[in-house]
């Protein structure tokens, strides 16, 4: 079952709901990028056998995997490290630039799929050209993200009380 975000209870300090530890998370975060890295594979191939149809609609499901991973790091994970790292701490600048490259990424991300979504965008030779070349561009910077990720930013996200 997918993690959804813990929430605790005000606290008596008033400070409204918090965002809790989930032990499976980062492995669940993991999975989902070997689906996306799948799918985008997937797409590849179907690009490379010019099965355009197919392309737009695996891009269509690529958006929505990507969107539910993007929202669950955003609340479960991002929310809970906000928490729980101390401001003066090395590691907080570290999670605080991730999350503000993974806003600029998620948004180039977002645009590409949304503009190659419909399948009548590649009727022009020209166009599929440009998402041949803009599909590699993409792919390596979500490749890349994913590597970091996962050894410098996952690490980070352990079972602590707030200060």
């Amino acid at each position: 079952m997918p993690a959804v975000a813990r929430l605790s209870r005000p606290s008596a300090r008033g400070d409204g709901l918090r965002v809790e530890y989930h032990a499976g998370l980062v492995d669940e975060l993991r999975a989902e990028h070997e689906g996306l890295l799948v799918l985008y594979d997937a797409i590849g191939r179907a690009m490379g056998q010019n099965r355009w149809p197919e392309v737009s609609a695996q891009l269509r499901k690529l958006r929505g995997m990507l969107t539910s991973h993007l929202l669950k790091e955003r609340v479960s994970l991002y929310c809970y490290l906000q928490r729980v790292i101390p401001e003066d701490d090395d590691m907080h600048a570290l999670f605080l630039g991730f999350k503000i490259e993974m806003g600029a990424i998620g948004k180039i991300a977002f645009n590409f799929v949304d503009r190659h979504a419909a399948s009548e965008v590649f009727d022009d030779p020209a166009r599929q050209a440009a998402f041949r070349e803009q599909y590699a561009s993409i792919g390596q910077v979500l490749t890349d993200r994913i590597v970091r990720e996962e050894a410098q930013l996952y690490p980070m996200y352990q079972a602590r009380s707030s200060a």
